[in-house]
């Protein structure tokens, strides 16, 4: 048996490289996966917005198949045997092979009627003129409701006649193949068919049908774009289209054959039973790659998606011409606004050096006369105080920084060195949000020290990091990656304690190796969680900044400087984007408080001694405290920013002496100060930290008298035994 089986027994046989092989992918297809779709939606020429809505549908039902696949259901195939082990996130909720198995052949369903539905809207655009058109909307939408019906559901042959005595099933199975891993007679294993009589014929009969509907579609189309047969159309229109069809064909065909590839080994490993388990494994982590593929595909076949992600990657902004070019036009608009200064005609040479010269001279007299209306307005209309000054933002975040780089290194210490044994399981999650809490502070405080204007949406950085880039991209994005870290680090904080009290509950992650997937993807989105704003922020920052000094005169004129960025236009995505984190985040602290003081309770644990339900009370109640009390400094000042936006308080002052740059600044030195709160609630909370600190202060920095020990006599009953306890 050891030399038959023998190339099971690998590491590329087990369940391991699967998990990891899939999760890995999925972080993958995630990341690209969510690039692309921004793509799509934000990034699509005008002569693609027909087509977008129908690219969006497909590409999230990509999503969801692959992550279906890679992440709820995890299925392990054991072909030639027509069954699966599954190992997903849906086996936490339910372990009904039913579900977990029409789950995963409506992923797939969905997918292939997403992928009709695309060619048959191309089909109806450039195909005006023929019977197979679709043009009653009603019985359009009603057919599309069918097709989609039919493919979610197109595995119902396979639930229902499954068999239904499953252990059988196993038993039989394993006897024809005794090389069968160990796993397969786990109870999440399910026998979809116990032979390939029904299996076979229904996925040869489903390819089929999917291979003539797509080729009638392609061919239609083809023969249409032809111009002897559809000679109203003009050249460049059919060179378009015809460019365009040939994108969507690359695009869906790549995925399709990363899905092919897996499929053609199960059906030759089925017909001429074929058993290798490492084949099987391979096979499930490459189909999981369809999305990644996908949206590869998908950035780099259409142009203006690529010309972005070039511009991305390489330099973010555009060539030195067309920035020159852009700003001129900038310039003749601002500079014709602004009282009219410029009177004139001006002539401008096509040459790169008189259109370079054109732009600096004209950005030197915008810059003067703008300066000296501004000036001369904020004089007489804008009442100037030194809280609303730079200088009062800078020297109120760094001696806070002073303040918390120290008693953050102090209370680092107390939990490195003086947590008790009865707190080490809950020591490195206090470290990591300890750190992350740190990095968050000095990051606002001294790396980039914002200056806020709100209710405009823009910020001034005067940190250090301005002095190697002023890229707002790297700001931005690094002032909304610390806050990301400092949520994550609180969620798994309490998800910590959530998995040692409530230990028996679908939702503990047992598994390790799936804790450590689901944090990385976890820390990776909350890290990123800004890159909506970032990827978003305007491109004409000079004109929009003349926008809003004409809405707000009496914004310092510091909001000139190359340091400052518009991060939105307006509220519409940040105020929607900031509840909606806010809202995901908060359920998820309070559904882990909320079971975790359930499970303490007496009548719901009665096998937690009296003790121990005790010393985890009062050490959750005190974690919560000091969880809480920085989250309130952070949180005052975001009240504040939030009834700024809302409200437009910029512009409407309670008195003509008060103005609301007082109040910006007030909050980004709150704000920095949560480190410092969160440092003064860890020493002061737990009683070991408590109980050195004073001992520190008093006896060894003070140095009062340390009190004597009292000798207590205890009477021992029954016996004449007297004994001193120190």
């Amino acid at each position: 048996m050891i030399t038959q089986c023998s190339q099971n027994i690998s590491y590329l046989s087990s369940i391991d490289f699967l998990e990891n092989g899939c999760h890995i992918g999925s972080i993958l297809m995630l990341t690209l996966s969510s690039y692309s779709l921004y793509l799509i939606v934000k990034k699509s020429p005008v002569n693609m917005k027909g087509s977008v809505p129908y690219m969006i549908n497909l590409h999230i039902f990509t999503m969801v198949c692959d992550f279906t696949w890679s992440v709820l259901v995890l299925p392990m195939f054991f072909m030639p045997s027509i069954a699966a082990h599954a190992s997903g996130v849906i086996v936490w909720f339910t372990q009904n092979p039913v579900v977990v198995v029409w789950l995963a052949f409506a992923s797939l369903g969905g997918m292939a009627a997403a992928i009709i539905s695309l060619f048959e809207h191309r089909h109806r655009v450039i195909v005006t003129e023929s019977r197979f058109v679709l043009k009653n909307q009603t019985f359009r939408r009603g057919l599309l409701s069918f097709m989609y019906f039919g493919h979610v559901n197109f595995g119902i042959p396979e639930i229902i006649t499954a068999p239904e005595n499953q252990e059988e099933a196993k038993r039989l199975l394993f006897q024809k193949n005794p090389c069968l891993p160990p796993i397969f007679m786990d109870p999440l294993t399910h026998v979809i068919q116990l032979d390939a009589s029904l299996f076979n014929p229904h996925m040869y009969l489903t390819c089929l049908y999917l291979a003539v509907v797509f080729s009638f579609f392609c061919s239609h189309i083809m023969w249409s774009l032809l111009p002897r047969n559809n000679p109203s159309m003009s050249a460049s229109t059919r060179k378009m289209m015809r460019k365009f069809f040939i994108c969507i064909c690359i695009q869906v065909a790549i995925p399709t054959f990363v899905i092919y590839l897996p499929n053609l080994y199960w059906n030759i490993s089925i017909t001429f039973d074929f058993y290798f388990q490492e084949f099987n494994n391979i096979s499930i982590v490459l189909f999981t790659l369809h999305g990644t593929s996908s949206s590869i595909a998908t950035i780099f076949i259409y142009a203006p998606y690529r010309n972005f992600t070039k511009d991305l990657i390489l330099s973010g902004r555009q060539s030195s011409f067309d920035l020159c070019f852009v700003r001129f036009q900038q310039l003749i608009i601002g500079v014709f606004r602004l009282k009219k200064v410029v009177r004139e005609p001006i002539v401008v040479s096509v040459s790169d050096q008189n259109i370079a010269v054109t732009c600096h001279t004209l950005l030197f007299f915008k810059i003067f006369f703008f300066t000296f209306n501004l000036m001369n307005s904020q004089t007489t209309n804008c009442p100037s105080s030194y809280l609303a000054s730079v200088e009062f933002l800078e020297s109120g975040c760094h001696i806070g920084s002073v303040f918390m780089i120290t008693l953050s290194s102090y209370s680092l210490f107390l939990i490195v060195k003086k947590s008790p044994i009865a707190m080490k399981s809950s020591v490195p999650y206090m470290i990591n949000l300890h750190v992350l809490t740190m990095i968050c502070d000095l990051t606002w405080a001294v790396v980039l020290l914002p200056m806020f204007f709100m209710p405009v949406i823009g910020a001034h950085a005067s940190g250090i990091l301005v002095w190697f880039t002023v890229n707002p991209t790297i700001l931005i994005w690094l002032a909304f990656a610390s806050l990301g870290g400092i949520c994550a680090g609180i969620v798994s904080l309490f998800e910590n304690r959530h998995q040692i009290i409530v230990t028996n509950s679908w939702f503990v992650m047992k598994r390790k190796w799936t804790r450590r997937i689901f944090w990385t993807i976890f820390y990776t989105v909350t890290i990123n969680f800004g890159l909506p704003e970032v990827l978003t922020i305007p491109a004409d920052q000079e004109s929009l900044k003349v926008e809003v000094f004409e809405k707000y005169p009496c914004i310092p004129l510091l909001f000139l400087d190359n340091t400052n960025a518009l991060i939105q236009k307006d509220a519409s995505l940040f105020n929607p984007h900031m509840y909606l984190t806010c809202l995901v985040l908060g359920s998820q602290v309070l559904f882990y408080c909320s079971h975790i003081t359930w499970s303490l309770l007496p009548r719901n644990n009665p096998s937690m001694s009296s003790g121990t339900r005790k010393m985890l009370t009062s050490f959750f109640i005190s974690m919560c405290i000091q969880v809480a009390i920085p989250v309130v400094v952070i949180h005052i000042p975001n009240i504040y920013w939030n009834v700024s936006i809302t409200f437009d308080l910029y512009s409407q002052g309670f008195s003509s002496n008060f103005r609301f740059e007082e109040l910006n600044n007030i909050s980004i030195v709150l704000f920095t100060l949560h480190g410092t709160s969160s440092s003064i609630a860890t020493m002061f909370l737990y009683e070991p930290y408590r109980k050195y600190t004073k001992s520190l202060i008093l006896y060894s920095l003070l140095r009062f008298p340390e009190p004597s020990a009292i000798p207590t006599v205890v009477s021992i009953s029954g016996s004449n035994l007297r004994r001193t306890i120190i």
